[in-house]
Parts: C-alpha cells; sequence; structure tokens
C-alpha cells in the first residue's frame, strides 16, 4: 500500500510540473516520455512545461503488466525527480515517497527542508502530533543505530524521517564492519561518507556524535558534519583508519563549541591536527587519545599547555614522554585539569610524574598498566621544581581526592604510604592487580586517610591479607609478640569492595568490620575462603548495621544460611540488593527470612544456589512487605500465607538462574509476585525443573514482565 501511495503521489507531483498522467480504473498508471534529440534531451524548467503541457504517452508503465514498458519516472533526471519531491505536500507522503526504491530514498536524503515548498514547520509539527510524537518536541532526542542496521540506507532514512519525528541532539552510530571485510553486495550496506553527510545535513543541531567502529568513514564525511552541524559539542570517533588531520581540522575550524573529543584507533591522526587545537577550540574540556601512534610529544605538549578549559585528560595505548606531564603540573595556579588517566602508556619516569603531581587542581588519578609508575613517582620528599644544587621542593598531588592503580607491579606500600601522606583529602582508593601491596600498607593508609575516606576497593590483590596470616604463623610457632595497632576508624566510609583476593580470610573481615561505621555497601565477591564467621564477624564489628542498603557475596561457597540469618536480623529494613550467586549453602530458609525481614528488597539474585526448592520461593511472597489498601497484616506475623495475601512485594528483579529445585509448582507463586507486586525482571535459565510449557504459559501471562529461560 505504501508503494502505491508513493507512486501515486509523484505520478501526482508529474502532472503539477505540466505533465499529463493517463490513469485507467485507479489500479493502472501509466506515463511517458516522448524521446527527443539533441538540446530536447536537457532537462526543461517548470515554467516551459506548463506553457506547453505534453501527453506523456511514448512509453507506458503498468501495475498490472510491467513487461508493457519500462519505469519511465525513474529514467526521470535526478534533477526533475527532485523538483517532483519538492511539491509532496506532507512529511508523511515524503516517508511514502522514499520507501519505493533506494534511489528515491537517496534523493529526497539529500533535499533539505527549505526545498519543499509545501513543507512548514506547521505542517511538521501536525505531522509529528499526528504520529503521537507531541511529548517529544523540543526535547533533546538521541538515536542509536548499531550491529548489521548501522549503514547508509538507514542514515539515509533516518534523515528523510526528521521532518516528521524531528532531529535528534545525540546520534550514535556502532558498525561492525572491518576494512578487512569483502565488499558488500551493495554500498548503502556500510556506514559510508555519504551516510555522514546525508545525515548531518538532516540534523543541524545535533551536539553530541559517536562514531565506533567506522572504518569507511573518512576526512569527507567529517567535512560534512563540520559544514552542517556548527553547534557540535561532543565527538567520539573509534576504529576510523581512513580519518586524519584533515577532516579534524575542518571539525575545529566550523565547531567552535567543541567541549569533549575522543580518537581511539585512529592511525592517521597526528601532529598537524593536535597543533591545530588550542588555536580553534578554547571550550574543549576534554580529550582521549587512545591508539594514535602519529601523535607525538610536542603536539601533546601543545594541546596539555594553552588549551584554557581543560579539565579531563586520557591518554591510552601510547609512548609519552615526562615533557607531558610536565605540561600539566606547570599550568600554575590557573590550572583547569582535574582529572588524569594513564592507561598502557610507556616512556615517562618518575621525574615527570612528580611534576605531574603539582598541579593542585588534580583531583582524580587513574593509572593501568603503566611500566613507569614505582614508588617513587608519590615520594613523600616533594617534587624539585628547579634543577640544580639547592633545588626547592615542593609536596606533589596534595588535592587528589580519587585514586586507581591496575596492573602496578613495581607500586608497594611503601609508595601507598608516600601519597597517604601527602595527599590527606582522600575519598576513593581502587587497587586491582597491585600485588605489591600488603595488609601493612593498606592498613597504614587507611589510618592516614580515615577522616575522609568513603570507598574502598581492593580486586585481584594477593598480597592483602597475606601478611596478617605470617604474622600469626609466626606468633603460634616462635612465641614472638605482635603488637595489636590501635583501632581505626572511618566514619565516612560507605563502600567496601573486596574481590578475588586469595590472601583475604576470616581475620581479615574481622578487621575490616571494626574500620566500618555506617557502610552502605559491601561486596566480598569470589572469595572461596570466606565462611559465615568471618562475615558476622564482619557484621558485628560495625557500629550501625542497620544502614546497609547492598550486599554481594557472589561465588563466597562459604556462606550459609547463617550469614543470611544475621544480615537480614542486622540490616534487613534497609536491603534493597542482595546478591548470592554461588552460594551453594543457601537453602529455603534464607528465603523465607527475606520474605519476612526484607520489606525495602528490590533485587536477589539467586543464581546457582541449587539447594532452594519450591518451598522457598513461596517463602518470598512476603518480600518487600509494606500493607495494600485494605490489609492489616504484619510482615513479622507466624502465619506467612496470611501476610503474603495483604502485603505487596517491592521486589523488581529476580534471578533464579541454575536453581535446579524448583519446578513448576514455583511458577503460580512468581506469577503472583508479578501480578500482585512489582515483579518485572525474571532470569529462570538453566532451571531444570521447569518444563517448557510452564515456562510459555507465564510468558503468555506475564507478557510485560522481562522473563529469561
Amino acid at each position: 500500500m505504501m508503494l502505491l501511495k508513493g507512486w501515486y503521489l509523484a505520478s501526482l507531483c508529474l502532472s503539477l510540473c505540466g505533465f499529463r498522467v493517463v490513469t485507467d480504473d485507479g489500479m493502472h498508471v501509466s506515463a511517458g516520455v516522448r524521446k527527443r534529440s539533441g538540446d530536447e534531451e536537457k532537462f526543461r524548467s517548470p515554467a516551459s512545461l506548463k506553457k506547453k503541457p505534453r501527453r506523456l504517452d511514448a512509453l507506458a508503465y503498468s501495475f498490472s503488466n510491467p513487461s508493457a514498458g519500462q519505469d519511465l519516472i525513474s529514467s526521470l533526471p535526478d534533477e526533475c525527480i527532485r523538483l517532483i519531491f519538492s511539491f509532496l505536500p506532507s512529511p508523511r507522503d515524503r516517508c511514502s515517497c522514499a520507501a519505493v526504491s533506494r534511489k528515491w530514498l537517496l534523493l529526497q536524503a539529500h533535499m533539505r527542508p527549505s526545498d519543499f515548498r509545501s513543507l512548514s514547520a506547521t505542517a511538521a509539527l501536525s505531522s509529528r502530533r499526528e504520529h503521537g510524537d507531541d511529548s517529544n518536541i523540543g526535547a533533546a532526542a538521541s538515536r542509536y543505530v548499531r550491529s548489521h542496521k548501522a549503514n547508509d540506507a538507514r542514515l539515509a532514512a533516518m534523515a528523510v524521517g526528521a521532518c516528521a519525528r524531528g532531529a535528534p541532539a545525540e546520534l550514535v552510530i556502532r558498525a561492525t564492519a572491518t576494512t578487512s571485510d569483502p565488499a558488500p553486495v551493495s554500498s548503502l550496506l556500510i556506514v559510508s561518507d555519504m551516510g555522514l553527510s546525508v545525515i548531518s545535513q538532516a540534523f543541524p543541531e545535533l551536539r553530541s556524535l559517536f562514531l565506533w567502529d567506522c572504518p569507511r568513514v573518512g576526512n569527507e564525511g567529517l567535512a560534512a558534519v563540520a559544514c552542517n552541524c556548527p553547534a557540535l559539542e561532543k565527538l567520539h570517533v573509534s576504529n576510523a583508519p581512513l580519518v586524519g588531520d584533515g577532516g579534524l581540522i575542518f571539525i575545529l575550524m566550523r565547531c567552535s563549541k567543541l567541549s569533549d573529543l575522543s580518537l581511539e584507533a585512529c592511525p592517521r591522526v597526528g601532529d598537524g591536527a593536535l597543533r591545530t587545537l588550542p588555536l580553534m577550540s578554547s571550550h574543549l574540556e576534554s580529550i582521549t587519545l587512545q591508539n594514535c601512534p602519529m601523535v607525538r610529544d610536542a603536539s601533546l605538549v601543545a594541546v596539555l599547555s594553552f588549551l584554557p578549559r581543560l579539565a579531563k585528560v586520557r591518554i591510552a595505548d601510547a609512548k609519552v614522554g615526562d615533557g607531558a606531564l610536565e605540561a600539566i603540573g606547570a599550568r600554575g595556579d590557573g590550572n583547569p585539569v582535574r582529572s588524569v588517566c594513564l592507561e598502557n602508556v610507556t616512556g615517562f619516569t618518575h621525574v615527570g610524574f612528580r611534576r605531574l603531581g603539582l598541579a593542585a587542581s588534580l583531583q582524580s588519578l587513574t593509572v593501568r598498566c603503566c611500566t613507569g609508575l614505582s614508588d617513587a613517582c608519590f615520594d613523600s620528599g616533594g617534587s624539585c621544581n628547579a634543577g640544580g644544587d639547592g633545588a626547592l621542593w615542593e609536596p606533589t598531588f596534595v588535592g587528589l581526592r580519587s585514586v586507581t592503580l591496575r596492573s602496578c607491579g613495581a607500586f608497594t606500600d611503601r609508595g601507598l604510604m608516600h601519597l597517604s601522606e601527602t595527599s590527606k583529602q582522600m575519598e576513593s582508593l581502587q587497587l586491582e592487580k597491585c600485588h605489591g601491596i600488603t595488609t601493612v600498607g593498606l592498613m597504614g593508609a587507611v589510618r592516614n586517610w580515615s577522616g575522609t575516606l568513603r570507598l574502598l576497593s581492593m580486586v585481584k590483590c594477593n598480597g592483602i591479607g597475606t601478611r596478617t596470616q605470617k604474622q600469626q604463623q609466626q606468633q603460634r610457632e616462635h612465641g614472638a609478640v605482635v603488637p595489636a595497632p590501635a583501632p581505626i576508624k572511618c566514619p565516612l566510609l560507605q563502600s567496601l569492595t573486596i574481590k578475588r583476593c586469595p590472601g583475604v580470610g576470616d581475620p581479615f573481615l574481622s578487621v575490616m568490620g571494626g574500620v566500618l561505621i555506617s557502610a552502605r555497601r559491601i561486596a566480598v565477591v569470589g572469595m572461596g575462603s570466606i565462611t559465615d564467621g568471618g562475615f558476622i564477624s564482619l557484621l558485628a564489628s560495625m557500629e550501625c548495621r542497620s544502614d546497609v542498603q547492598s550486599v554481594d557475596l557472589s561465588g563466597c561457597t562459604g556462606i550459609t544460611d547463617w550469614s543470611v540469618a544475621a544480615l537480614v536480623s542486622a540490616s534487613g529494613g534497609a536491603l534493597r540488593r542482595l546478591t548470592l550467586e554461588g552460594c551453594e549453602g543457601v537453602t529455603d530458609r534464607s528465603l523465607r527470612m527475606i520474605g519476612r525481614l526484607c520489606p525495602a528488597l528490590v533485587e536477589l539474585d539467586l543464581s546457582g544456589c541449587r539447594r532452594i526448592t519450591d518451598g522457598g520461593v513461596a517463602g518470598l511472597l512476603a518480600s518487600g512487605g509494606h500493607p495494600v489498601a485494605g490489609g492489616g497484616g504484619d510482615a513479622g506475623d507466624g502465619d506467612s500465607g496470611s501476610s503474603s495475601k495483604e502485603r505487596k512485594s517491592r521486589l523488581e528483579v529476580l534471578s533464579l538462574e541454575g536453581c535446579g529445585g524448583i519446578s513448576d509448582e514455583s511458577l503460580s507463586s512468581l506469577e503472583e509476585m508479578v501480578v500482585r507486586g512489582s515483579l518485572a525482571g525474571l532470569n529462570l535459565k538453566h532451571c531444570g525443573g521447569l518444563t517448557r510449557a510452564g515456562i510459555d504459559s507465564v510468558r503468555q501471562t506475564l507478557w510485560w514482565c522481562d522473563l529469561i529461560s
């Protein structure tokens, strides 16, 4: 029907241009163009056509008999077809004609809104209201195109539809093709400069553009964006081997409001574009450079030294000398840089890193897989600000509030202590694969930051916990007296994460419990050495146990119902998220306690808890127990069945993946939790006791619930 409408509209527009279209009984449309020679074949203006209308009867096209003639409308010159399209009365008609063929789609996609004679702002507004998009009119919408849907044809369709739905302020294009892939059957099946040119022309108010994995987009596409989207503020380009300095310079020249620039895997980007940044992008606040081998230290120094508003710097997979780091620290009191991230960066030494620490405005530091990072980088002696003997020394990293160190093998307790002595305002410390850090160094740093620390995370740190165990073994074997350190209290510490640290055991958890006072989030993940005794000791050592809102015990095989009972008894009223994935010691008893004592619980993950049965699922019906209208039950009553009828569940997400002990009998309880409560996400994958018929029945009944099976 849409194709017929498109052909009818085009034929109608032909008559408006002076052509005579012969129509039969409404189903047959014929049009003809008499062959001319010489100058007669040139395109004739609409005025001349109107003066001498001619019957188009040389050739014919019939829907009922396609072999009777050829498609004469498509044989018209492109200029003529564009003129015909300019008479389309509404955005809806544009979309109908664009659906006829790819040629018509591309012709319309290259037309600007001003090219349509009858298309006005009022018509576009009424069309959007007709489609039910009145609520989004004037809003900063977003479009996301990815995978096989990311191609020039889809971008052209979006451009045509922009007249009806409005142009978005953000566009994300994530393709999947690589330069090594074979050539597609059609050039429209990839994202190229043509598609980017079309979409930028249709979205002139675009403010954010993300181009990920678009290897056939080059400088011409970026130049089109620069010409058509002068209000662009954010540009992220990833895996674009054809993008070079030329396209970026166009962006910098035309998009004066650019504030966020990210370039990843762009091998043709070099010093030319980066040297232009300080001259033409005075509003740039964030820059990311990853795997751009043509970028040299000299251009980095220019960028880091002269951009007046630069606040966030991320450099990855690059070789950076001391000069680039020194440029950040040498900007003086007006230095705006607040965040620096170095990932897999080589070439710098402790001298350059110390100079980086002179930036008093620096608040966040992330270092990952940097071989140049060592204890000397954070030496408490400070950083030399003048060469030669008698040089003055200044403290480094004095304003630092957040530190993330990952895979830094040369960083040990000494460096951590140096950092804690100079950075007095530390709020977040995250360590991952820092095997040189032991319990002694960690607790010493925590002591120095006891008044400011809010987040502490340790992931795969093999040295954590081993020191304490060695001291205990020494005391048992040799009778050595190890003095107990003074207790540490961190009143502001809200989040504690210990993940896959093989040396951590129950004694370390007991010590950390004394450090915590009113933590909101506790995550002890992948710790097979943790038992009920250690976790219960952690809770018992906390002063304010009732404030815990999120607990993650995934992979702790030593956790049983005793730990769950201690947790829900102490923090059940505030608990909102509980993850017990892989805790094989958890049984139905834990679920019944959760159902009675956790009224605010919204997320529960029981994946891999094989001892859970239908009785445990039924016990969850009391979860989230706030009374419904007319109900007067109490969650603490002994009759859980009566309580479940009078209370409404707040549980929103429940995962029972791999729980082989449940059967179809649990489906009725789950249905009740969805209908009577707030359950919107349910995971029943790999539940061997459930039948396909039962799951399909639940899926049909609870069609609005996100069911994974």
